[in-house]
């Protein structure tokens, strides 16, 4: 009879607010407003969980890392009002994903460390874009 062996292992286990999505889905949305609107659900560890909902009857397209990633850019408040602020992405794995009526999708950002708004550019069927906003945002 052979017996094996094996060495000690370590599980780590992580809460779900420390996988991007893996927690319970966003709840999805009636169709109430023209545009998809995009605002903070919450705080994390320096990062803010952001949802990107969609209150429209048709879909919006959006460029991202994935169906659950949109790529986005930040905008900062300084004494002179808003300026662009970090993009931070390249093109690699970028792709096209479709944010269906009355769904919506949540997402991690780390936010400057003054006060930020979270941009997205989402594409109607009809090839019209509309750069969405959030509400500003305090890093502390």
């Amino acid at each position: 009879m052979n017996t094996i062996t094996l060495a000690p292992a370590v599980l780590i286990v992580l809460p779900a607010a420390f996988l991007p999505s893996c927690g319970a889905p966003p709840p999805a949305i009636k169709a109430e407003s023209s545009v998809p609107i995009l605002k903070a659900i919450g705080k994390n560890q320096g990062q803010i969980e952001m949802v990107l909902a969609n209150g429209t009857h048709e879909g919006w397209s959006f460029q991202g890392y994935g169906a659950v990633l949109p790529l986005y850019s930040q905008e900062v408040r300084d004494d002179g009002g808003w300026k662009p602020g970090m993009l931070g992405w390249c093109g690699t794995g970028l792709g096209e994903h479709v944010l269906e009526p009355g769904s919506s999708i949540s997402f991690f950002v780390t936010p400057a460390a003054q006060e930020t708004r979270i941009i997205v550019t989402l594409t109607a069927s009809d090839g019209s874009q509309r750069v969405v906003r959030s509400p500003s945002i305090s890093a502390h």
